[in-house]
C-alpha cells in the first residue's frame, strides 16, 4: 500500500491540503502497536515493527488505563529493516477515545493525564 496523504502542487512541493482532519503530532502517546506519530478524529499514524493485517486491535496507552481500540490498516510505507510507518483508520469510536484525541489537541500534542 502507499502513503497517499500528501500531494504535489504545481510548485512541487508536498501539502496535506486534502486532509478532512487535523493531524495532531504526538510526543508522548504510545499504543501496543509503537509510538504513535500523530492522531485525527478518524484514525491515526504509528511506527510499528512489523505490518498489522487489515483490522487491528490495540491499546492506547494513557496514564489512567490503556484504551481499546479497533482500527483498518489504510496504508504503509517502509522505513527500514522492521521498521513501518502505518495509517490507521478508527473502525469505530468511542467516548473516551473522543475526550483523549480531544484533550490531544488542546494540549499541542501533549497526553492528558485523565481524558475523561
Amino acid at each position: 500500500m502507499q502513503d497517499t496523504a500528501k500531494s504535489s502542487n504545481p510548485s512541487g512541493e508536498m501539502s496535506d491540503d486534502r486532509r478532512s482532519h487535523i493531524r495532531v503530532p504526538q510526543s508522548e502517546l504510545h499504543c501496543s502497536l509503537g509510538p504513535v506519530l500523530d492522531i485525527t478524529s478518524a484514525g491515526m499514524r504509528v511506527i510499528c515493527r512489523r505490518i498489522p493485517k487489515n483490522e487491528v486491535e490495540f491499546d492506547l496507552n494513557t496514564a489512567v488505563d490503556p484504551l481499546p481500540v479497533q482500527a483498518k490498516v489504510v496504508w504503509t510505507k517502509r522505513l527500514g529493516f522492521r521498521k513501518h510507518e502505518v495509517g490507521l483508520h478508527f473502525i469505530q469510536s468511542s467516548p473516551e477515545l473522543d475526550n483523549l484525541i480531544r484533550c490531544c489537541s488542546t494540549l499541542d500534542g501533549k497526553v492528558c493525564l485523565n481524558p475523561a
